[in-house]
């Protein structure tokens, strides 16, 4: 019997009864025959969500497999680079580390060239000083028992007077050229810097009441003891009081600032003047021997030479710097005596 029923083609659905089903249709069968399939739609949709979840699933298994795998990746690049960092930075810190080191290599290297260069210039100064001294000795004490002679027999007169400062000036000049010729060391004894400074105002008083400076002193109740040779040492404090008078002669403010005490091991003293300061020269400038700041006649440029030998002699150094408000502030430092005692 004929069914009751009506095709959509386009949609592929067929209507039985008023039951909605989806329809397929094949014609290529022998003897002209069709087959017709009928299938509900719910199990249809069923089965097509069914496939879709299932793709979808594995979809997102893939993603997340693929995601965890990327991950991995991501963390594996990650750990590389900080290691990798790591080792970048363990290099920059070497390469700093040598680069100061050879920083430190170069300024000692240039620091020891200089000092060669300032023995070298010393050496020569003192196989200069010790002919010149030889050969100006005699002379010098003949000139000086003539002008003796000549005062006993004709008695004092101006002239020998001004020849008496002359040859007392040549004998000062070659005192300070026998600094250079001198060898070996002398023996040292247990001192108090305070005495040495007290020996060096009594050397320079009559320099300091000549032009009328103020002279301040600030020092320790308890001693500042030190192994070393008093003479050398009031040597090197007299020339140092010396350099600060002829700053301060021609200034308004005539004023030299003392001060010592003892820290680190070691005791100072600094010795503070309101003169003219170093200018635009610095210590180890001065320092070179016949390098000086007076006018033409007043010096030879050996006393900060000299001095600062004996105090390296000593163990310790002079440094030397402007002062705030003009002047110059020389600071002498000398180890202390290990078995000295300071309050």
């Amino acid at each position: 019997m004929p069914l009751d029923w009506s095709v959509d083609e386009v949609a592929q659905t067929a209507v039985i009864g008023g039951e909605h089903l989806l329809y397929l249709r094949t014609r290529d069968l022998p003897n002209s025959w069709s087959l017709h399939f009928f299938e509900p739609l719910d199990t249809s949709v069923t089965r097509a969500w069914l496939t879709t979840g299932i793709f979808v699933m594995m979809a997102m298994m893939s993603y997340t497999v693929f995601q965890m795998n990327r991950a991995r990746r991501v963390s594996v690049a990650l750990q590389k680079s900080e290691s990798e960092e790591a080792l970048l930075r363990q290099a920059n810190a070497k390469l700093a580390v040598e680069i100061e080191e050879r920083r430190v290599a170069e300024r000692n290297l240039q620091k020891t060239q200089a000092e060669l260069e300032q023995a070298g210039r010393l050496a020569a100064l003192g196989q200069l000083a010790s002919s010149v001294t030889h050969e100006l000795g005699q002379p010098i004490a003949a000139m000086r028992n003539q002008l003796t002679a000549a005062e006993i027999t004709h008695g004092a007169t101006p002239l020998n007077e001004k020849m008496h400062g002359l040859v007392a000036r040549m004998e000062n000049i070659t005192k300070q050229l026998k600094f250079f010729s001198r060898k070996g060391r002398d023996n040292y004894e247990l001192l108090d810097l305070r005495d040495v400074v007290a020996a060096a105002r009594d050397l320079v008083a009559p320099n300091i009441a000549q032009i009328g400076a103020t002279v301040s002193l600030s020092q320790p109740d308890g001693p500042l003891n030190l192994k070393g040779n008093q003479l050398r040492l009031e040597q090197v404090v007299t020339n140092v009081l010396r350099n600060a008078l002829d700053a301060v002669e021609t200034q308004d403010d005539k004023r030299i600032d003392l001060s010592m005490g003892a820290d680190a091991g070691q005791v100072w003293l600094e010795v503070a003047d309101t003169g003219h300061g170093l200018g635009d020269r610095s210590f180890e400038e001065l320092r070179e021997p016949f390098a000086t700041t007076r006018e033409s006649g007043r010096g030879m440029g050996l006393g900060l030479t000299i001095s600062a030998g004996i105090v390296s002699d000593h163990g310790g150094q002079i440094t030397a710097h402007n002062r705030d408000g003009g002047g110059a502030v020389f600071r002498i430092t000398i180890p202390q005596d290990e078995k000295a005692g300071y309050a």
